[in-house]
């Protein structure tokens, strides 16, 4: 893959991510803290 390509697919992955908008971060980093939670069993 050429540059520019991986350059246009990571901008689209960014803004699916939301990662421009404040939300966006929390909108994947809840669900991955959680199940990392649930994975360790509750124990922090």
């Amino acid at each position: 893959m050429n540059k520019e390509k991986v350059i246009d697919r990571a901008q689209q992955y960014w803004l699916l991510a939301r990662f421009d908008k404040p939300i966006g971060i929390l909108i994947l980093l809840w669900p991955a803290l959680w199940a990392l939670w649930v994975a360790s069993s509750g124990r922090p």
